[in-house]
């Protein structure tokens, strides 16, 4: 009985790993894509201003940009936190919750 719980716990234990691990890695592609919107972005303008166009640059120019940076921070920490806690055992994340002083 005690051999089935723990590979049962033991299995979800893994899939906790896998789950935190491909949030943390799907967090960075995000933000890499990000920065490499944020940078395509730059470039055009670059290019407007050599040539002398007109342009007018607002702040609604970069909601797709900052919203997968956030999308992809958000993600990061999420998958820190469940990564995090499939390594621990209930007892370390008790002693982790509690502090320096036992409640």
């Amino acid at each position: 009985m005690n051999e089935n719980e723990r590979e049962l716990e033991s299995n979800a234990t893994s899939l906790k790993h896998r789950i935190g691990r491909m949030m943390l890695l799907g967090g960075f592609i995000i933000i890499s894509i990000s920065f490499m919107l944020i940078s395509i972005r730059s470039v055009m303008f670059y290019a407007l201003i050599l040539t002398g166009a007109e342009f007018q640059v607002t702040g609604a120019d970069y909601y797709i940009e900052s919203l997968f940076f956030l999308l992809g921070f958000v993600a990061i920490i999420a998958g820190l936190i469940i990564y995090g806690t499939s390594l621990f055992s209930n007892e370390g994340l008790w002693i982790l919750q509690t502090g320096p002083y036992v409640r």
